[in-house]
Parts: C-alpha cells; structure tokens; sequence
C-alpha cells in the first residue's frame, strides 16, 4: 500500500503565507491602527514612527484641554465617587482645540483605512507594495 500524502506546491505556500500577512496586517491595522502597529509588522518603521508620534501628540494636547477647560480639576477632585463622576461627565460640555481633533483622531482613521486597503489588496498587490521585506511570520507552516 502507498500513501497518498498532500503535497502543496511552492506557489500555493507563498499565496497562503500572503494571504495570512495580509490578513494579520489588516486586523493590527483595525485593532491597533493609530500605535501604527500594522507598519511596524509590515516593517515601515519610519511610518509606525509617525502613527505613533501623532498619537502621542493627541493625547497630550487631549491633556492640555482637560487641564485649561478645569475639567481635570473637577475629575480629580471626585476621584473616590464613581457616581458623582459618572454624573458630571455627563453633564460637562467639553470642547476640544482643533488641533487636538485631528491629532486624536488622524491616526485611529489612517488606521482603519490601511486596514481596508490590507483587505482589498490581492496577493500580487500586497506582495508588490512589500517587496523585499521579511515578516514575523514568514516562517514555515
């Protein structure tokens, strides 16, 4: 008796392996897009540098119109009433700079973006735009 054993050829592999980066990349794109995660793992660290960093800037402009609209101050000082702080964050009318618009937001929409293009890319396309890089996860499977 022989056995039939499943034999994939080489092209079949690198498709699957593109097609597994290609997913992996658009889902860090949607779950952690704005860290700039998904150009990391696709080895475009000067990219993932700026999602990072414009993220970064968000957060401490987002900081600085808490702190100048006293909204901070009303926070910290019903820090051991949850209630209490639920009930007036509700009430508070916060208005956020523009600049802290953008910077909080740019990143999480760039990153769903990029996602979707990840998902919309065929193999060939994805391949093309990655030319020469090597993924976590190029190993074998």
């Amino acid at each position: 008796m022989t056995e039939e054993t499943d034999t994939i050829s080489p092209e079949e592999l690198q498709n699957k392996k593109l097609t597994r980066m290609r997913i992996t990349t658009a889902l860090l794109a949607f779950f952690s897009g704005s860290f700039g995660v998904h150009k990391f793992y696709m080895r475009k660290d000067g990219a993932g540098l700026i999602y990072l960093g414009i993220t970064i800037l968000g957060c401490y402009l987002l900081f600085q119109d808490l702190v100048a609209s006293g909204i901070w101050q009303k926070l910290q000082s019903m820090a051991g009433d949850p209630l209490a702080m639920q009930a007036a964050i509700q009430k508070m009318d916060v208005k956020l700079s523009l600049p802290t618009e953008i910077a909080c937001s740019l990143p999480t929409l760039m990153g769903i973006f990029d996602g979707v293009m990840a998902l919309m890319m065929s193999n060939a396309q994805f391949a093309a735009a990655n030319a020469g890089k090597k993924f976590p996860s190029n190993q074998e499977s």
